[in-house]
Formats: structure tokens, sequence, C-alpha cells
């Protein structure tokens, strides 16, 4: 199961889906793009990006917290939420802040 923390100034993810054999996995990749391409929206001196494969787990800190970062976590955090609501048996979605 993939597993999603959101609060104010960070997103983590941690786990895998499961959903289907490795390199089939759509729930795993629909996540997985989310937040790579979150990665590439924002500033490169606005976020922390660490990546820990061996564990697996994702976790994107907002630096820099303005009124545009925290639209973009919010843009982020509404589509990992979505995923959860879609597909609950493989992805648990938990929430420190309001979205």
């Amino acid at each position: 199961m993939i597993n999603i923390l959101v609060d104010d100034n960070k997103i983590e993810i941690s786990g895998h889906a499961n959903s289907n054999s490795p390199g089939h996995d759509l729930v795993c990749c629909a996540v997985t793009t989310i937040i790579y391409s979150c990665n590439a929206w924002f500033k490169e001196e606005d976020i922390n990006f660490k990546e820990e494969p061996k564990i697996p787990r994702i976790t994107l800190t907002i630096k820099n917290i303005n009124q545009e970062n925290q639209n973009l976590i919010c843009l982020v955090a509404k589509q990992l939420k979505y995923i959860s609501e879609a597909y609950p048996k493989y992805v648990k979605y938990d929430k420190n802040r309001k979205i």
C-alpha cells in the first residue's frame, strides 16, 4: 500500500501500491507521476526533494512558504487525495491540513 502524508509544508509518500506486477502498476505510476511533476513545478530553491528508493519513500518539503507554493502544494495534495479515493485498497491518504 502507498501511504501519503500531507501537512502544511511537506508531502511524504512511502510504500508500493502492489495493484499489479512491477512495471505494470498503474496506481503506483499515477502517484509517482504526480509527485515527480510536482518536483518540476517548484523552483529549486523553494523545495527539498528527497528520494529513498530502498525504503521506498519520497519526501517533498517546501522551504519557502508563499502563496504560489501554497497553491501548488494544495493542487498536488488534491490530486493525490483523488487517487486515494479512486483506489482505497492501494493508497492511504492522511492529512494534517485542510485542502
